[in-house]
């Protein structure tokens, strides 16, 4: 029972950082419209990264398959992360 539990917040776990991902390359977008520049270099890839799974939300729209995608991409780890 520990282990599928386990297993759950990990999937939960992700499903949070895919939403994220998306929240974070929304707010750097937003932020260069307002005049607040470019982010840096080494985020560049990763933001790439999540538009090309999850492009710009400028209207309403279903989140659920590019979730299911960027989640994906987060459990293969094709993410490019700075560390």
């Amino acid at each position: 029972i520990a282990a599928r539990d386990c297993l759950r917040v990990l999937q939960l776990v992700e499903q949070v950082a895919a939403s994220h991902c998306i929240a974070v390359a929304q707010g750097v977008v937003l932020r260069e419209r307002v005049g607040g520049g470019p982010p840096p270099e080494q985020l560049r890839p990763f933001l790439d990264a999540v538009a090309a799974t999850s492009p710009f939300i400028d209207e309403d729209r279903a989140l659920d398959g590019e979730l299911r995608t960027l989640v994906a991409r987060i459990q293969r780890a094709e993410l490019p992360v700075h560390g």
